[in-house]
């Protein structure tokens, strides 16, 4: 049987995406979070964060697997290389924390699928799509 977890989704506003990704995931207050996270991180950064509040992840991002059973770090990947951003996925429901707005994975207004991959098709986000890339599972 597969688990459900709960997520209250945080919105610390725009400048405070990082931190509310990790207030979301964890249910830590954002003081708590704060004096870890900053505004462009490296995947690296992601793992040894949560680990050092006390949650596991799996070792690297992973393949995305809309069946996961635990909440996830969502990276995706639009048209400036060697940039992604991060947003939350837990039971069908992707959250951006940036601009505080939920999309549901099974919605065709909000994503696409071409060639097996999910493509967030988000208007708001200069006319591109964003691409589904990889997840960072995270767990207590």
């Amino acid at each position: 049987m597969k688990r459900l977890y709960e997520i209250d989704f945080v919105n610390l506003g725009f400048d405070r995406g990082m931190a509310s990704l990790f207030c979301s995931l964890t249910g830590l207050e954002p003081d708590e979070i704060y004096p870890h996270v900053k505004y462009r991180m490296k995947g690296s950064d992601f793992k040894r964060i949560f680990r050092m509040l006390g949650y596991n992840t799996n070792d690297r991002f992973n393949a995305f697997d809309k069946d996961t059973e635990y909440p996830v770090v969502l990276r995706l990947q639009g048209k400036q290389k060697g940039y992604c951003y991060a947003f939350v996925y837990s039971n069908g429901k992707v959250y951006d924390p940036y601009n505080n707005r939920i999309y549901y994975l099974n919605n065709r207004d909000s994503f696409k699928r071409i060639k097996g991959k999910y493509f967030l098709t988000a208007s708001w986000f200069y006319g591109q799509n964003l691409k589904i890339t990889s997840m960072l599972q995270v767990w207590i």
